[in-house]
């Protein structure tokens, strides 16, 4: 145990070293300055430079927002906790979220619902890998009790890994974990065979097969990156008019890209921010279309948040999701062939 912890004290340090400072990267401006609350056809959602946010992109890039009349305005971020400060704050209307992070803000009173859920819950909705290093002699997942798996803990990630980890009989207490925050660090890292393993998504998680390291259990089958798009609780009539355009403008950008993936590669090479070198081998994977999450998701990351006294509370399904936005609607359940052969 007290190599472990020291282990994690050595590796914050070099994380700290390697990372610098932690900035902001606002593509509208920050504060107030250009937000006009009271127009209706106006929506600022706050993002962050990954794979999630690819739909809200495409639906931006190919003018999808724009024909719905309305004018939506990507605030990126470069951290969490940045962006769910200024949705605290009320400087954005909704946000580009998970569920585990979702649940936390709503538990301590943040005022948000989630409208919808971009990924998760379903046969090649995102990914999330556990990959040894190149130099690591670990097969398995049971090779890894006692071994160093890095993650970045408290969140979704953390949440994935421990549900991949019991998939295979693994406790989540009978690995070593290392917090690495930085999702680019934590490859590298790895890469760098700082550790035995690490938990990443995509695109992250091929990029280090191509550095030699190996993905020896993944979640492909369950899909427990539940990411989705949260939304200020209390939104005026003319905001709620915008959201349904939004909505619709989003569905239609994920219904472009399950159809036709590698057109967006370079899309996503550019709001994940990796080297073009890389554009043959990036995979854009499935996202869900009008759905939220299920009270089962719910429930399963209610559980693991009070395993780890995270929360304290019990909150109502109806508390935390708004289905309205989606009731209704055709789900998309068919599993394309491009999942396999991709």
């Amino acid at each position: 145990m007290w190599t472990c912890r020291l282990f994690h004290v050595m590796i914050a340090v070099i994380s700290l070293m390697a990372t610098g400072g932690c900035g902001c990267t606002n593509t509208g401006g920050s504060g107030r300055t250009n937000y006009d609350e009271n127009s209706g056809n106006t929506l600022r959602i706050g993002i962050q430079p990954t794979r999630g946010a690819l739909p809200l992109w495409v639906a931006k890039e190919e003018g999808y927002f724009a024909e719905m009349g309305i004018n939506v305005e990507l605030v990126t971020f470069q951290s969490g906790i940045e962006k769910d400060a200024a949705f605290q704050a009320g400087t954005i209307d909704g946000m580009f979220s998970d569920l585990v992070a979702s649940m936390l803000l709503k538990q301590q009173g943040v005022p948000l619902r989630i409208i919808t859920l971009i990924c998760g819950g379903r046969i090649g909705e995102g990914r999330v890998a556990i990959v040894v290093s190149p130099r690591s002699s670990a097969s398995n997942l049971q090779d890894l009790r006692g071994k160093e798996l890095a993650v970045s803990p408290n969140n979704i990630i953390e949440f994935a890994t421990d549900e991949i980890l019991k998939e295979e009989g693994v406790l989540p207490q009978e690995v070593c974990k290392v917090s690495i925050p930085k999702i680019n660090v934590r490859l590298s890292m790895l890469l760098e065979n700082k550790f035995t393993a690490a938990t990443l998504p995509e695109p992250q998680a091929t990029l280090a097969q191509l550095g030699g390291g190996r993905i020896i259990a993944d979640d492909h089958r369950n899909g427990y990156l539940y990411l989705v798009l949260s939304m200020q609780e209390k939104i005026s009539k003319p905001k709620r008019s915008a959201v349904v355009r939004l909505l619709e403008a989003l569905n239609r950008a994920i219904e472009d890209i399950n159809e036709a993936p590698w057109r967006y590669r370079k899309l996503l090479i550019s709001v994940a921010k990796i080297s073009m070198d890389h554009e043959d081998i990036v995979r854009v994977a499935r996202y869900s279309s009008w759905r939220v999450p299920s009270e089962e998701h719910v429930a399963r990351v209610a559980s693991w948040l009070k395993d780890k006294e995270l929360m304290t509370q019990n909150l109502s399904y109806e508390s935390l999701v708004d289905a309205s936005f989606v009731q209704g609607r055709r789900q998309d359940s068919r599993v394309p062939l491009w999942l396999f052969s991709f």
